[in-house]
């Protein structure tokens, strides 16, 4: 029984290491309400190959400009907000609702670099292909391992119940 009761142990151990170490990918349904992108990057791809979308790679913006390589996001019904700075080489797609939304690029003066600037509401923004959560690990580690001690727990009573008494 003590073999067990270490074994499901070690295993929650090792499913909430691997939880932390890997990021989750909820994504809002609803969308962002609030989505600020301040970025400098390159390889910009409107549109393609949803009209409402924009991805580009993020570049170590120019010495001396207010460029910050930020992405911020909002739901204003929860309250959730998050905000990442980007790293040179990330990845961000950002897929944007309504018909006209703040978005700003600017040729610089380097070719083929843009500055960037969106501020309006977004279905979804991701850096690396992963999406910015809805749900943070914080969360969803302490609810799933509630949900298996308790499942040990009813299993234990259950089969001490089923027991013949001598």
């Amino acid at each position: 029984m003590n073999k067990k009761i270490g074994l499901i142990v070690s295993m929650i151990l090792f499913l909430v290491i691997a939880l932390f170490s890997s990021p989750l990918t909820f994504a809002q349904s609803a969308g962002w309400a609030e989505v600020q992108i301040s970025a400098y990057g390159t390889n910009l791809v409107e549109g393609d190959p949803v009209p409402e979308t924009f991805s580009f790679t993020v570049v170590v913006p120019p010495s001396g400009s207010e460029i910050t390589n930020t992405v911020y996001v909002l739901n204003e019904d929860t309250g959730e907000n998050y905000t990442k700075t980007l790293a040179p080489g990330d990845i961000v797609v950002a897929s944007y609702i309504g018909m006209s939304p703040q978005v700003s690029i600017i040729n610089a003066a380097e070719p083929d670099h843009y500055i960037i600037s969106y501020d309006g509401e977004a279905t979804g923004v991701s850096i690396n292909s992963t999406y910015i959560p809805e749900f943070s690990p914080i969360l969803i580690v302490p609810m799933f391992i509630a949900a298996t001690l308790l499942a040990i727990f009813y299993r234990r009573k259950r089969t001490s119940q089923n027991q013949p008494i001598d």
